[in-house]
């Protein structure tokens, strides 16, 4: 629009009334004037208009378009943003545009069809329909205001109306003045118009628009159509609507003002993680809002023409806070000309704008891959690219999609060039560079086949385009000239292994950092054609780096050369023999010399024979050792046609070097030649004289070679050794060569590692002919001796017996020993002056054995005796060698002939004598034939004498004894125990050495205990009989260590078959199969034996293999229940037995089918109980009154009430809970006979607690108080009490379809409630009336009237919890009442407590009579009242007092303030856990209470706490079956127990929540702590850095703990322990918390301490962390984990008793079924508790 010329309203208002006649419009006096016919002609004129100006176009599009197309020159001159708002309200939308305002020229052209005065500079801006875009309001409205400048005129059509209402202006002043420029269109909608489908419209509005939208700077929404209550909530929206100026200031303070808060919710990348998560959910619920509010929506968008850049704003603004959100983009532009000719265009030339969705982090661009829109000016839809196209597409008539002509198919090939110019910018961003292909979208991802081809012209023109960076970054590069480099073709660091070909035209590498994770691009190049380097480009850059001067390989390390020859091994492994012939040609062997060479220089070798080095002075090419070492490297070598050198090759080249140059050879290669002749000699050892026999150089001491015929000797400073004779020998005789030389050291430096069975040094010795002795034979004359042994003889002879002694075995040895007889001779003849009897040749002496010299003295006097005096230092018997140069050693029959004549001589009076001297004999002369032949004839003569004491001796056979046995024995005869002189070693000799008479054996027992068994069969035996058997038993148990596997076999077999175990309680012989190891099983057929033999377990357990009743053994005999006939009572003791294990439901699993229950049948009186399976009828009794009650009527498992609680282990593993009494039976009361009369005392009671009883309601989640939150408490309010005897109360029992009903009581309790009506009658009695109180009343008022249960019993809470709050409120005085519940976590609810004491007593005082109710209860409430003075005197004892209010279960604790005056609101339990209070004080006395008496006592209970961890000595708790203190703790909590009281240890609850539990959780991390620090066996490393809770420092307090820091780290548990050891492991193994497997393993412990003042069985916490953290480390049946969580379990603290469980794996306890988790607040209770 042009800028409106300055008319008055009479003007514009003439103008107008023109326009409308011109259009057919008269005015109503006109009309009535008018001839019909002139009427019906102007009738059919107006239809002609009105049809015409009919349009289906979307109006909000085309509204924003002629806002676009309007001037804007006076609204920049103020400086104003160019914008157009809708105010969208339930009847009306108002549009304001602070265009310059109409002009005449305008309003005619607003009323004509297919024309406009818009002037516009290029054609393709326009984004319109012809003439009637603003027509398209009439489809939502029925009249059209305009108010503009001067003119104020409206158009009118309402739907099935002729149209001319669209066209025909209708002057209409306003009293509104608008600010200048402004022009507002005020829409009043139809009638029939879904208000919600338009709200839709403006919902759905594509901020995208405004990308191509040249003029317009903003677009304003304004939804106001909530009520006016919601109006006024929103204080941010209210003000004047026409004040746009106003509203458009504050919308830009706004966008400043929550410009961070904007929700961002975009599909990123998968490497940017986290980023933008942390938004809320406020576009989620824009769109899909449960309740309309206002909002002022603002579209705006920024342009940045320097950098291609734009930004989206939308700010919204609402009464629930403010929202912002952009988008950023990235545009590129072109503009087309010469497009084909179209119909549709009268112009040529079009405009193609592409805008790519990114998104900022750190400062740098990055692609946000999401569909977008195709536009025509206005959205067409989604076709499946990730960013925008926009150009003039000619549309379809829906505008669904673009036509397929000549036009937009040339503007296709535009969108594909403008796609490849962005992607050049994009190639100089620092990350759009490496991610621009993913706006290519796949092949599937595009919806026509028009579209499709863009997206195959664009991968066309990508491929024809310079795009990619390569790694040299000298330019861009088409992607067929790249490679991408895989990672074999890539070092250790990322970097190639070899550099690329310097030619730009074979450049190949690409950019590495297309390949970094973050970008992913490498899959979408590759479907541009982008290939992977193969091997064949790889192998030419190698060649070339191996080719060139300085190569990279030469330098290179390890790392890289292995590498490298993968890729070689590659080739030379492929069928392709070019590429082979090319690498093999290449020099890529690194030699010995430094120099690289190919094997077609010659044949190569590698450097060592199995790891032995080749000496390199030899003529051969050997490959670098350190080259060579390398697997992979050799693998390349081997492939390149190196070899391993042939040993023989070698050695034949050693030799002849040492036969051809032997005056050439150095030390050091003499040295090197030799260990290689020994590392690869063969096992045949053909270097047998290598020294002697060829001409091998060898080096002495003073490094002179010497040859064969020279005597080398090792260099030893031992005693006798060479050296002690050489080196005298060469200095008495210098420059003789006869003695010989020492052999160089060199040689045994760096020995060789043993091949073979020889050691280097002696192969040498043995091989080479290195001497380790003295020579003694003469080499050129054998049976002479050598020059330096006649050295040794003659100048040393007092050296000749040792010389012989240190270096006989090396003369003595071998096939070709030195000791000939020419040498033996010599050296018999030597005389030697080592003897008593002075020089003496050596044949003629004696050694001197203690034996010779003990029976030499009895006859001659050994100092005359030639014994040889010999070095004290060694034994005389090492000496017997000697014996084979002539010297006497042994007693034989020579030495002794004498004393054999003598003793032939003499008369023996007893044959003992007689077998003393023949042992002595045959000890002189101990040959095998001796040995047999006394054997032989004492067995077959029976000249074994067997004294006896009382009829004579007794000559027996050997075979019939045996040397050591008991006494008792008679199936052989035992010697020793008879013998009078059983210590003589002599004699023991003969029977035992000589005749070979051995003890008893097992086998000898075994048919002793058959004789006994035989002698006795059933008959009781005699002590000293029974003692014989236990006798043999014993010897068995000692035996059984070294018994074979037969021979157990053996013994086990005798047991069983001729039943051995003889039961002295029956008296019988028993079976093993028949005996138990226990003392009190009791089980059907079996004997249990471990009274009777309890020391001798490893004989009947370990050898015997008796059965130990353990609990698969007890669930395998009661599971015989049917085969096995047994009894009710055998069937009682079973599961008694099996109880005791405490099973698991699945170790039970076989039983659950069975008829293992014992039953009580109704009817059957006394009769014995019958047996039945879990699916059967019968009931269990856990409430004894019913019991009795039913006594006779009902089956009943025939267990008492005490016997049920014990037996709970067992019970519960069979899901029987809906048996017990209390679940099958049903209490209902009833009321007889008149109401009774109203207590006004228990009235005023109840009324009084109303309140109270309302927050326990809200506390407990009550469900009659969702729809009226006072429900309960006016209902309590109003309620009434009454004193009757008209109480009847019936048990139902019903099971099975089958119901009993019994009439038990008159005194109990009923509450009738109609109408909102609640009469309570309660008995009159005072006993009856009092445990109704304390009792019944409390349970039926939660159940009933609270929570709304209309069955059940009275007795049985539906929350233990809240009943025992209810009987404290009861029971309790009014001033404690609030504390008490805020001291249980109550909490508090958004009303007062209106009950009026005072009011209520003066009309009860009114409408009663003056006579007072009077009872015990009574009585003490108000006794309670008048001592209110007395305990404000005393908090101490006013705690105590309400915490005996409370039953022994303690109350959740929780981390809050007081609640009362608090804000109402609902918290969950806390996650602490720690116990809200110590079960009993740490005295029975009150405490005074001072300032400091808290911390005294607390330091006091730490003290207990220490004492008590000490007194378990290094004991850790076991996980056995007979953990009786488990069964214990997991039985049900007493109901009836004692009173919870607080300890001042631990503050005053009340005051310091925090601080009390904290102190709770303190000590027992403390004691825990003190246990692991104490243990038998020591945790490595274990300490103070090992407790890592922040509660530690509470501990403080005590003197040992005072210098402790306080922990400041993050708490992953309050203990942790890296068991690098494996120490704790293993001591939880053996405790049997883990399974063998554990054995060894080295995991993390997480131990998390939760510590409560009462028993195992009460409630704990965790949190929900610590709940996932046992999730995490959940542990897998037979696998072992890095990371083990246990929870250790303190209960009782503060009392005596306190102890520790331990739960290892608490999420597969969990699981198991041991331990129960209830879900968010994470409570956890052990399986079988009924603490709630």
């Amino acid at each position: 629009m042009s800028t409106p010329p300055v008319i008055s309203p009479a003007e514009a208002r003439g103008i107008v009334e023109t326009i409308a006649k011109e259009y057919g419009w008269i005015s109503p006096t006109a009309r009535e004037q008018s001839h019909q016919e002139a009427l019906d002609a102007i009738e059919h004129f107006q239809i002609g208009l009105g049809a015409a100006a009919r349009t289906n176009a979307r109006f909000l599009f085309e509204l924003i378009q002629n806002a676009e197309d309007n001037n804007y020159s006076r609204a920049k001159t103020l400086g104003a943003e160019p914008f157009i708002k809708f105010t969208i309200r339930p009847n009306t939308i108002v549009i304001d545009c602070n265009e310059d305002g109409f002009t005449p020229e305008n309003v005619r052209a607003i009323c004509r069809i297919g024309e406009s005065t818009k002037i516009r500079a290029n054609a393709q801006y326009y984004i319109g329909e012809k003439g009637i875009g603003f027509k398209s309001v009439f489809m939502v409205a029925s009249k059209v205001h305009i108010q503009s400048g001067p003119f104020s005129f409206f158009f009118e059509h309402e739907p099935g109306n002729n149209g001319m209402g669209m066209i025909t202006p209708v002057w209409e002043s306003s009293d509104a003045t608008l600010d200048e420029p402004l022009t507002r269109i005020t829409l009043t909608l139809l009638e029939s118009l879904d208000l919600d489908d338009l709200l839709s419209q403006f919902d759905d509005f594509p901020h995208t628009l405004l990308l191509f939208l040249n003029k317009m700077g903003k677009i304003i929404i304004d939804e106001d159509v909530q009520e006016e209550r919601e109006i006024q909530e929103g204080a941010e929206i209210e003000g004047d609507e026409d004040a746009v100026s106003g509203e458009e200031e504050q919308e830009h303070e706004d966008e400043d003002d929550y410009e961070d808060e904007a929700d961002e919710e975009r599909e990123v990348d998968e490497e940017i993680e986290d980023e933008g998560d942390d938004g809320d959910d406020e576009d989620e619920q824009e769109a899909k809002p449960k309740t309309r509010e206002r909002c002022i929506t603002t579209y705006s968008c920024e342009f940045n023409q320097n950098i291609g850049r734009a930004r989206v704003t939308v700010s919204k603004h609402r009464a629930r806070g403010p929202f912002l959100d952009s988008d950023e983009y990235r545009i590129a532009r072109k503009a087309l000309s010469n497009l084909p000719a179209d119909g549709q265009r009268d112009y040529n030339t079009a405009e193609v704008t592409l805008a790519f969705p990114v998104y900022e982090l750190q400062g740098v661009d990055l692609p946000l891959i999401a569909p977008q829109q195709v536009y025509a000016y206005l959205p067409i839809r989604d076709f499946g690219f990730p960013f925008i196209i926009h150009s003039d597409f000619i549309t379809q008539a829906s505008r669904e999609d673009v036509m397929e002509n000549a036009r937009n198919t040339a503007i296709l090939e535009g969108v594909a060039e403008v796609f490849v110019d962005a992607v050049i910018q994009f190639s100089h961003q620092p990350v759009l560079q490496y991610r621009w292909m993913h706006y290519i979208p796949e092949d599937d991802q595009v919806s026509s086949p028009f579209w499709s081809r863009l997206l195959i012209r664009i991968k066309e023109r990508i491929k024809a385009a310079p795009i990619l960076w390569p790694r040299s970054r000298t330019g861009l590069r088409l992607i067929s000239q790249l490679r991408i480099l895989p990672n074999k073709f890539q070092d250790s660091h990322g970097e190639p292994l070899v550099a690329d070909l310097p030619e730009r035209n074979q450049e190949m590498y690409l950019d590495p950092r297309y390949g970094q994770k973050a970008h992913k691009a490498h899959s979408k190049l590759k479907t541009l054609g982008l290939a992977v380097m193969g091997t064949k480009d790889f192998i030419e850059r190698i060649g070339r780096d191996a080719n060139s001067l300085f190569p990279r390989m030469k330098l290179a390390d390890d790392d890289w050369h292995e590498r490298v020859a993968h890729i070689l091994l590659s080739v030379l492994e492929s069928h392709h023999w070019k590429r082979k012939t090319y690498v093999r040609s290449l020099p890529l062997i690194p030699l010995g010399d430094h120099h690289w060479a190919s094997t077609t220089d010659g044949d190569m070798y590698f450097p060592d024979t199995d790891g032995m080095p080749i000496p390199s002075d030899l003529k051969i090419k050997l490959v670098d050792p350190k080259a060579a070492a390398n697997a992979t490297r050799k693998q390349l070598f081997v492939g390149l046609g190196v070899t391993d050198a042939n040993a023989q090759l070698v050695r034949s080249l050693i030799m002849e070097k040492h036969k051809k140059s032997w005056d050439k050879i150095t030390l050091e290669f003499s040295v090197k030649h030799l260990h290689y002749l020994y590392w690869t000699q063969t096992r045949d050892f053909d270097n047998f004289g290598l020294h002697k026999s060829v001409p091998f150089c060898l080096f002495n001491h003073q490094n002179v070679p010497v040859d064969g015929n020279h005597d080398l000797y090792f260099q030893r400073d031992d005693k006798y050794g060479i050296q002690e004779f050489l080196v005298p020998a060469l200095k008495e005789n210098p420059g003789s060569e006869e003695f010989g030389s020492f052999i160089n050291n060199k040689y045994f430096e760096s020995p060789p590692p043993q091949k073979y069975s020889l050691i280097f040094t002696i192969w040498v010795e043995s091989m080479v002919g290195v001497l380790s002795a003295p020579r003694i034979q003469d080499p050129k004359h054998p049976s002479e001796l050598s020059k330096i042994f006649r050295y040794i003889i003659i100048n040393h002879p007092e050296k000749l017996l040792g010389t012989l002694k240190a270096h006989w075995d090396y003369y003595n040895c071998g096939t070709s020993p030195d000791m000939n007889s020419g040498i033996t001779e010599k050296l018999s003849k030597v005389v030697i002056p080592c003897t008593n009897a002075g020089w003496q040749e050596l044949r003629e002496t004696f050694l001197p054995l203690k034996e010779l010299e003990t029976h030499c003295s009895q006859f001659v006097n050994p100092q005359i005796f030639p014994f040889l005096t010999l070095d004290g230092a060694t034994s005389v018997e090492a000496w017997k060698f000697l014996k084979i140069l002539g010297v006497g050693v042994e007693l034989n029959l020579d030495f002794y002939l004498e004393i054999l004549l003598r003793l032939e001589e003499s008369e023996t009076s007893s044959p003992y004598r007689i077998y003393e001297e023949m042992q002595k004999k045959i000890w002189a002369n101990s040959t095998s034939t001796d040995l047999e032949r006394v054997q032989d004839v004492i067995r077959d003569n029976c000249l074994l004498c067997t004294p006896t004491t009382h009829d004579g001796d007794h000559w027996i056979s050997s075979i019939q004894c045996v040397w050591d046995g008991p006494s008792y024995l008679t199936v052989k005869y035992p010697l020793l125990p008879n013998i009078r002189d059983g210590n003589n070693p002599t004699l023991t000799a003969f029977f035992v050495d000589t005749l070979e008479i051995s003890s008893v054996s097992y086998r000898d027992l075994l048919n002793e205990l058959a004789s006994m068994q035989k002698s006795s069969d059933t008959m009781p035996r005699s002590t000293k009989e029974t003692e014989n058997i236990r006798d043999v038993y014993t010897r068995l148990q000692a035996m059984s260590s070294s018994l074979s596997p037969l021979q157990f076999e053996d013994v086990r077999n005798s047991f069983e078959e001729d039943g051995l175990v003889y039961d002295a309680h029956r008296p019988a012989w028993v079976s093993t199969s028949s005996c138990l190891w226990s003392k009190d099983a009791q089980i059907p057929g079996k004997v249990t034996i471990l009274r009777q033999y309890g020391d001798l377990k490893d004989f009947f357990v370990g050898t015997l293999k008796v059965k130990i009743p353990d609990l698969g053994l007890l669930v395998d005999e009661l599971s015989r229940v049917g085969s096995a006939h047994l009894s009710v009572d055998d069937v009682k003791s079973l599961i008694w037995q099996i109880n005791s294990f405490s099973p698991s439901r699945k170790a039970l699993e076989k039983l659950k089918t069975l008829p293992i229950f014992p039953v009580q049948a109704a009817g059957t009186g006394l009769d014995s109980a019958v047996l039945r399976v879990k699916n059967e009828k019968f009931s269990i009794i856990d409430r004894q009154p019913w019991a009795q009650a039913f006594e006779g009527k009902i089956d009943i498992l025939d267990f008492k009430l005490e016997e049920v609680r014990r037996l709970q282990p067992f019970l519960s593993c069979f899901e029987l809970e809906n048996r017990y009494l209390s679940r099958v039976v049903r209490e209902i009361s009833s009321f007889q006979g008149e109401n009774g009369e109203q207590s006004r005392t228990r009235t005023r009671q109840l009324r009084s607690r109303a309140h109270a009883l309302a927050r326990c309601a809200a506390h407990f989640g009550s469900p009659r108080i969702r729809d009226d939150n006072q429900f309960i408490y006016q209902l309590l309010l109003q309620g009434e009490v009454y004193e009757t005897d008209g109480i009847v109360t019936n048990l139902v029992h019903t099971q099975c379809s089958e119901t009993v009903t019994i009439e038990v009581d008159r005194r109990k309790l009923h509450i009738a409630e109609d109408s909102k009506t609640l009469k309570i009658y309660v008995p009159k009695g005072r006993k009856d009336q009092e445990l109704c109180f304390l009792q019944h009343l409390p349970t039926k008022l939660f159940n009933q009237v609270i929570m709304g249960y209309k069955t059940g019993n009275s007795t049985l809470a539906s929350d233990s919890e809240a009943v025992r709050i209810a009987a404290a409120l009861f029971n309790s005085s009014d001033e404690v009442v609030c504390d008490l519940l805020d001291d249980a976590g109550i909490i508090p609810v958004p009303y007062p407590d209106g009950f009026d004491i005072r009011a209520y007593e003066q009309s009860t005082t009114e409408s009663t009579p003056q006579h007072a109710e009077h009872s015990p209860v009574n009585s003490q409430i108000e006794s309670r009242s008048s001592t209110r003075e007395e305990r404000r005197q005393s908090p101490e004892q006013i705690s105590s007092a309400g915490s005996r209010l409370l039953s022994s279960t303690p109350l959740s604790s929780s981390y809050r303030t007081n609640y009362r005056g608090a804000t109402p609101t609902y918290h969950q339990p806390s996650l602490s856990s720690f116990s809200s209070r110590p079960s009993t004080p740490l005295s029975d006395e009150p405490v005074p209470f001072s300032v400091n008496s808290g911390q005294r006592e607390y330091r006091r209970l730490i003290n207990n706490v220490i004492a008590a961890a000490k007194s378990k000595k290094g004991g850790f708790p076991t996980r056995g079956a007979f953990n009786l203190d488990v069964l214990l703790n997991a039985l049900p909590i007493d109901s009836d127990a004692g009173p919870i009281s607080y300890d001042l240890a631990f503050g005053v609850r009340s005051e310091n929540q925090l601080a009390h539990d904290m102190k709770v959780g303190a000590a027992g991390e403390l004691y825990v702590f003190e246990i692991l620090s104490r243990l038998e066996t020591r945790l490595p490393g274990f300490g103070r850095g090992n407790w890592q809770s922040t509660i530690r420092r509470y501990v403080k307090v005590h003197e040992d703990y005072d210098d402790m820091e306080a922990w400041n780290g993050a708490e992953t548990a309050d203990i942790t322990y890296d068991d690098k050891d494996g120490e704790l492991t293993k001591l939880l193994v053996e405790n049997m918390y883990l399974d063998d497997i554990w054995i060894g393993a080295t995991p993390k412990y997480y131990l998390e301490v939760k510590t409560t003042t009462k028993e195992c069985g009460t409630r704990f916490f965790v949190s929900k962390s610590q709940y996932q953290r046992m999730e995490r480390m959940r542990l897998t049946k037979g696998l072992v984990s890095s990371e083990v969580y246990i929870i250790l379990r303190v209960f009782n603290l503060g009392k005596e008793t306190i102890d520790m469980r331990v739960y290892v794996d608490p999420k597969g306890i969990e699981e198991g079924g041991d331990l129960i988790f209830t879900p968010e607040s994470y409570s956890v209770l052990p399986a079988g508790s009924t603490c709630t």
